[in-house]
C-alpha cells in the first residue's frame, strides 16, 4: 500500500500536495485497533518538513470500505452545509480513491496542537485555568456547530426508543443473552422514558467527541477523526460523550480520580451545552444511557464486545456511577 500511495501522489495526485511538487515524500504508518474493519492512517510529508501534508485513510480490510465510503459522503455534505469559518475547523476531505483495491480517503492534516487532557499533571492553579479555558474554547465550537447543522427541534417519542434504544441493543444481542438482552432493554426502555416529550435537537453528530479527536490553536480548535459522524442524532450525545471521556478516560489510566473542582467545571460545561436537560437527574441520566448506545455503534467489525456496551450494563447494575452527572 505504501508503494502504491507514493505512485498516486506522484502522479495522478500530486496537486492534493500543493502547488510545490511531491518530490521526497515521507509515509509514515499508525493504526489503533487490528479489527478487520478498522482503519489504518498514512501521514504524508514531503522533503525534511516535520508536519504532514496529507493524512490517508485506509481500510484495513475490505469490509471497511463501506465505512469510509460513508465518511466521505458524509463529509462532502458537511463541509457544503457549514458556514466558511466552521469549515475551517474540520481537516478537508479531499479525495476518495482506490488505491491498489482499497479505498483511501485523503485529507488535509492540519497545523493544531492537542488538547490536554486534565490530567496531564497535578490540578494546580494554572492548570485548573488551562482547564476552564480548553472547556470554553471546546464549548464555543460545538454551540456553533450544532447551530449551524440543527435539522429538527421536537419532543422525544416512542419512535425514537425504537430508534435509539431497541435497534443499536439488539445489533449487539450476540454479545448478550436472550435473557439479558430482554432485561437490559426493559430497564434501558424504562430509564428513557424519563426523555418522553422533552424537546430534544438534531444535529449532526461526530461520533467520537473526545478530547483526543480535538486539537487547539490560537483561534479555538479543530476537530477531527469524522469517522463515526452521521447526519442528524440528539444533541446531547456529543456533549456527554466529551464530560465523560475528560473527566474518566485518562484519568483511569493514571489511576487518578477527578477532583471536585474537575467535576464542577465539567458539569458547568454540561449544563452550559445541555441547557435544561441538565437539570433534571432523571432526564440528563436517560440522554446518558442513548449515548452509550450510540458510542457503542463506533465499534468496528471484528472487534469483539464494544467496551461501551460493557459501561452500558455497568451502569445499568450500579446506577449510583451515573452521580458524576449532578456534579
Amino acid at each position: 500500500m505504501i508503494d502504491a500511495l507514493l505512485a498516486y501522489l506522484s502522479g495522478p495526485g500530486a496537486a492534493l500536495l500543493g502547488p510545490d511538487g511531491c518530490d521526497s515524500l515521507r509515509l509514515l504508518k499508525t493504526s489503533g485497533s487490528h479489527a478487520p474493519g478498522a482503519r489504518v492512517n498514512f501521514f504524508v510529508f514531503r522533503g525534511a518538513e516535520t508536519h504532514p501534508r496529507l493524512v490517508c485513510h485506509a481500510a484495513r480490510l475490505r469490509c471497511g470500505d463501506e465505512r469510509l465510503r460513508g465518511e466521505w459522503q458524509f463529509r462532502r455534505a458537511l463541509e457544503r452545509s457549514l458556514p466558511e469559518p466552521l469549515r475551517q475547523t474540520l481537516p478537508g476531505a479531499l479525495a476518495l480513491q482506490e488505491i491498489a483495491g482499497a479505498w483511501v480517503l485523503i485529507e488535509e492534516a492540519v497545523r493544531a496542537t492537542p488538547l490536554p487532557g486534565p490530567y496531564r499533571a497535578r490540578f494546580l492553579p494554572a492548570r485548573r485555568d488551562r482547564v476552564a479555558d480548553d472547556l470554553a474554547a471546546v464549548l464555543v465550537w460545538l454551540a456553533g456547530f450544532q447551530r449551524a447543522t440543527r435539522t429538527a427541534r421536537r419532543p422525544w417519542t416512542l419512535e425514537d426508543d425504537e430508534l435509539h434504544v431497541r435497534q443499536p441493543l439488539r445489533q449487539h444481542a450476540r454479545w448478550l443473552g436472550a435473557e439479558d438482552l430482554d432485561v437490559i432493554e426493559r430497564a434501558l426502555l424504562r430509564r428513557v422514558r424519563a426523555l418522553h416529550g422533552v424537546t430534544v435537537d438534531w444535529v449532526a453528530h461526530h461520533g467520537d467527541f473526545w478530547y483526543g479527536n480535538i486539537l487547539r490553536r490560537p483561534d479555538g480548535v479543530v476537530v477531527v477523526d469524522w469517522e463515526a459522524g452521521r447526519p442528524a442524532a440528539p444533541s446531547f450525545a456529543d456533549p456527554l460523550t466529551f464530560a465523560f471521556q475528560y473527566l474518566f478516560w485518562r484519568g483511569r489510566a493514571e489511576g487518578a480520580a477527578p477532583s471536585l473542582r474537575l467535576l464542577g467545571a465539567t458539569h458547568d460545561f454540561l449544563r452550559q451545552s445541555l441547557g435544561p436537560l441538565s437539570e433534571n437527574p432523571a432526564e440528563i441520566e436517560a440522554a446518558f444511557l442513548v449515548t452509550l448506545l450510540a458510542r457503542c455503534q463506533s465499534s468496528y467489525v471484528g472487534e469483539g464486545v464494544s467496551p461501551w456496551l460493557r459501561l452500558l450494563t455497568a451502569v445499568l447494575r450500579e446506577p449510583r456511577t451515573m452521580e458524576w452527572l449532578r456534579g
